[in-house]
């Protein structure tokens, strides 16, 4: 998997990883999470890495942010 070449990823797919990671702790979600508040918050770090010139990079595949949940593949 480290050899696949890497892609610009989706605006869309970055603000859906980014609200997961900020209402959940791997499976579980946190509970005082705000799913809108972290909607927001994400769209507007997407906004922001854009404005500053980040490419934030991906691997084909899934096309979701399943594996956020997982945590990093074990090599």
């Amino acid at each position: 998997m480290p050899d696949e070449p890497l892609h610009p990823a989706d605006p869309d797919d970055l603000c859906q990883a980014l609200a997961f990671a900020l209402t959940h702790d791997g499976r579980r979600q946190f509970k005082t999470s705000s799913e809108s508040m972290a909607r927001i918050t994400a769209e507007h770090l997407v906004r922001h890495l854009g404005m500053s010139g980040f490419v934030v990079m991906r691997r084909r595949g899934r096309g979701d942010f399943a594996g956020v949940a997982r945590g990093p593949a074990k090599e």
